[in-house]
């Protein structure tokens, strides 16, 4: 395991807000980093920030798979809710230090990611020490469900941004179905997107995440 998060990162300026996304299980920072071009709202500036994951993934002699926790893609569960990867807190000191190191206010981070990634950035959304400005979860799931039952409060009216494919083999669409009804439950606003697609973000899913950007970071 690495000892710091390592980066790739587009930035703006100072003042600009940042969006975070963090790759899915076996991709690697550059993975997503193609997402900031059609991501991007129009007019805006924006810093983009790709996190590598800390976990290596024997993938091939081309290329660098990392992870965020180990996983056995022959013994995925089929229902993630009560789950909390036993890594999560080794992690944790890690990403303390990355967030630390980015000096950059939580009301002006936007933090997003596929699939693992997606739900590493659910749970730091729910337990930053302040409310990011927003969160996009692609194709992630509902995870550690008593916690985040009761972090959740504290994200009471705001808005976050959801898609899932509806023939997802690797995660099922119920996990983020389940993820949207306990943010609706918390008086959470959801934008969810479901597609006719697999463990992928299609076009459509862009476009939409694009206008929730532009949404948030309108007055930034």
């Amino acid at each position: 395991m690495n000892k710091r998060i390592q980066f790739q990162e587009s930035f703006s300026s100072p003042e600009a807000p940042t969006v975070i996304l963090f790759h899915g299980f076996g991709a690697n920072m550059h993975d997503l980093a193609g997402l900031q071009d059609i991501l991007t709202p129009e007019g805006k500036q924006l810093n983009w920030i790709f996190p590598n994951g800390p976990y290596s993934v024997p993938t091939g002699p081309d290329w660098d798979g990392r992870a965020w926790w180990p996983l056995q893609l022959s013994k995925l569960p089929t229902d993630w809710s009560d789950i909390t990867p036993a890594e999560l807190p080794v992690i944790q000191p890690l990403l303390d230090d990355f967030f630390k190191s980015l000096n950059r206010p939580w009301n002006k981070i936007i933090l997003g990611g596929f699939s693992q990634g997606a739900m590493l950035a659910t749970d730091l959304y729910l337990n930053a020490p302040e409310t990011p400005l927003g969160l996009i979860s692609f194709s992630g799931s509902l995870i550690r469900k008593n916690i985040w039952t009761e972090k959740i409060k504290n994200r009471a009216n705001e808005k976050v941004f959801l898609s899932h494919g509806e023939q997802d083999p690797v995660l099922p669409i119920r996990g983020t179905q389940a993820l949207m009804e306990l943010m609706k439950k918390n008086q959470l606003t959801t934008d969810f997107v479901p597609f006719r697609g697999q463990h992928e973000i299609p076009m459509n899913v862009c476009e939409r995440a694009q206008k929730y950007i532009a949404e948030k970071v309108k007055n930034l």
